[in-house]
């Protein structure tokens, strides 16, 4: 059995493929097939690109635009010739093309989609200043029409039966038939067409059999498809429009049984010339406004249609934000006063801030925050440091690795306050003795993040480098630890953290100034209310090294 991964586009519009792998036809034609599902050809193809499957379906515009972006992708063969369809909310009133002026159209970027949406506004006379353009994925149109977000979507099955499921009379679809078409096709990388024309070849002669069993059982094949897509029968399958695969060197000789390839003879010009004037011009199209019509957070996108509710959800989230820890102190103010518990054992905020002011006004606070800051800056960067070169070489080299790796995985576990009894012997009271532990504390969590980072670099990119002759160095530098830098500032910002915890074991193995220090000495006086205050202080002293981390690393990495 030959293998393959196949990125699948989960709708009626990849119903060949459904066909073929819920009817045993690739394995009967050597296959072993894993698919993977998607909403959307793009997602399908990027998935490709990315490495993470071999075989795309995925519609005409996203091929055109990575053919455009010279990407190695390899135009197998056409699949179906689809209708794009628009979604309108009944509220919204719209009931022409022309309605649409005002509206708040959703559409998915990148996509038929977007060359749909450009299509449909230039014949109803529009240009893209005369509507709102919001970028979705075709799993967010529904629940954004559903809420009030959008007056109207742009998408293919099973995205507009489902919003007809859901909404009922309060989606109406707009005619726009004929407007714009476009085929959904197989697309594979060019080295992986030279290297398996096998399995290229078998899976379209699969194909080609589900083609013929569609036609020869009609309606078990709708059965078949709205199961896998779930859809239900009376949604409303064009099975005429699944058709033998064409691909375009062949369109010299065409089938006239076939949709597809009838559909690109009876084109005046090329089925990808329409998307490559699209993505090339520089007008007001849909492409352009994708970009400015939302914003993205954390890499996904903020649709405009949702700014209002976002921004409402912002500030309340802020308000309880600026209310918790006045509320938490208060209840914590009333509890404490209250008689239901010991108030010498748990003081109230105010006792704490008497303390807290006590504390500043000595001068001891100060010298025990800088103290204790010396200690975790100087742990950080020692560990820091040690855990990203090791962690560097023992993500690139077997051999590092195999000599390194076990034993860092027996020690890892062990934490910093074990070591405090044997640390006072190593090293009696001095400060190496509590940098150790805190060197200890980062060290292992730096060196697992930048070693699984270093790991996951494409090895295509290391190798395109041996090829054009990289030093080794520069090699490291430039592809190996910047390709691992998302994960490192992953856990460069967790050892943050780490750092202060394991400050608590380095200032209890015998330190004289410092913030845990001076809690312990608290504590063996009874002093609860110091007790609370020296622990509120190193609370807000990790948040504050947390938070600021965090906006330095989004700066650093800010294409995570």
């Amino acid at each position: 059995m030959l293998k393959a991964r196949l990125a699948q586009n989960l709708g009626p519009i990849s119903g060949l493929a459904i066909v073929a792998n819920a009817k045993g036809i690739f394995a009967r034609q050597g296959l072993d097939i894993s698919v993977s599902n998607f909403t959307s050809g793009k997602q399908c193809l990027d998935t490709v690109l990315g490495g993470g499957a071999d075989i795309a379906t995925t519609a005409e515009a996203p091929v055109t635009a990575a053919a455009m972006a010279q990407q190695p992708i390899a135009f197998v063969a056409g699949m179906e010739y689809s209708d794009l369809k628009t979604m309108t909310a009944a509220s919204a009133g719209i009931k022409t093309k022309a309605d649409l002026r005002g509206k708040r159209i959703a559409f998915t970027a990148g996509t038929g989609s977007e060359v749909y949406t450009s299509v449909l506004l230039k014949a109803a006379g529009l240009t893209s200043k005369d509507v709102t353009l919001v970028n979705l994925r075709p799993q967010e149109m529904l629940p954004a029409m559903a809420a009030g977000s959008i007056d109207a979507f742009d998408t293919w099955e099973p995205h507009v039966a489902n919003a007809k499921k859901a909404l009922g009379e309060g989606a109406i679809p707009l005619e726009t038939k004929g407007l714009y078409s476009e085929t959904f096709n197989i697309v594979v990388t060019q080295p992986y067409l030279a290297a398996n024309p096998a399995i290229v070849s078998k899976f379209l002669a699969s194909l080609i059999e589900a083609e013929g069993w569609l036609k020869a059982h009609p309606d078990d094949a709708i059965d078949v498809i709205a199961t896998a897509t779930g859809m239900k029968r009376d949604d409303g399958f064009d099975l005429a429009g699944l058709c033998l695969p064409c691909a375009p060197r062949r369109q010299d000789s065409h089938d006239s049984e076939n949709p597809c390839c009838l559909a690109a003879r009876d084109r005046q010009s090329s089925p990808w010339s329409e998307h490559a004037r699209f993505l090339e011009s520089p007008g007001d199209g849909a492409a352009e406004d994708a970009r400015s019509s939302s914003r993205h957070v954390g890499g996904a996108p903020v649709s405009v249609g949702r700014r209002s509710s976002a921004s409402a959800t912002a500030r309340l989230s802020v308000l309880f934000a600026v209310l918790s820890v006045p509320a938490f102190t208060g209840v914590w103010e009333l509890v404490a006063r209250s008689g239901i518990v010991n108030a010498v054992l748990f003081p109230p905020p105010s006792t704490v801030a008497v303390a807290i002011l006590e504390w500043i006004r000595s001068g001891q606070f100060f010298a025990d925050l800088m103290a204790s800051l010396s200690r975790v800056a100087g742990g950080f960067a020692i560990g820091a440091a040690g855990g990203i070169v090791l962690g560097v070489l023992t993500g690139r080299f077997r051999l590092v690795s195999s000599l390194l790796s076990p034993l860092f995985h027996i020690l890892r576990p062990i934490p910093p306050v074990a070591f405090v009894p044997i640390v006072i012997l190593w090293f009696g009271l001095s400060e190496t003795g509590k940098l150790f532990l805190v060197v200890w504390g980062v060290f292992f969590t730096v060196w697992l993040a930048t070693h699984i980072g270093v790991q996951k670099v494409d090895r295509e990119l290391i190798r395109a480098a041996q090829m054009l002759g990289t030093p080794q160095p520069q090699m490291l530098w430039e592809i190996v630890l910047l390709g691992a830098l998302p994960y490192i500032t992953v856990g460069l910002r967790t050892a943050v953290s780490i750092s202060f915890y394991t400050l608590v074991a380095a200032e209890l193995a015998g330190a004289f100034a410092g913030i845990v220090y001076r809690i312990e000495i608290a504590q063996q006086n009874m002093q609860t209310g110091q007790v609370m205050g020296g622990l509120a202080a190193l609370g807000l002293l990790s948040f504050v090294a947390d938070r600021s981390f965090a906006a330095l690393a989004e700066r650093a990495v800010w294409w995570r």
